[in-house]
């Protein structure tokens, strides 16, 4: 990860009128990127994709990261106990599966 290109991307950023940033990149690298956002007091949402959905994003961003929003699939069929675990809870409130 480097804290200098993080620093060039948000100074660059700083010009423009945005109301969201979508990051599609490695999580470290995009930490370092939100918490620089966060510094200068740029507080638009943050979305990203699912590779960002790891412990060293979470870590390495801090409380600059809260909120994120990160896209993932979900497989409703997949047989594994979590999945279905949610289903049954989904269902119960919902009353119907997830999609």
């Amino acid at each position: 990860a480097n804290p200098v290109a993080a620093e060039q991307t948000v100074n660059t950023w700083s010009s423009y009128d945005f109301d969201a940033v979508f990051i599609a990149g490695q999580d470290e690298q995009a930490a370092l990127l939100v918490s620089e956002l966060r510094k200068r007091g740029i507080t638009v949402p943050v979305l990203g994709s699912d590779a960002l959905a790891t412990p060293v994003f979470l870590e390495k961003g801090g409380r600059a990261v809260e909120g994120a929003v990160l896209a993932a699939s979900f497989h409703p069929g997949a047989p594994d106990p979590e999945v279905q675990a949610f289903n049954r809870a989904f269902q119960a409130r919902y009353g119907r599966l997830p999609d």
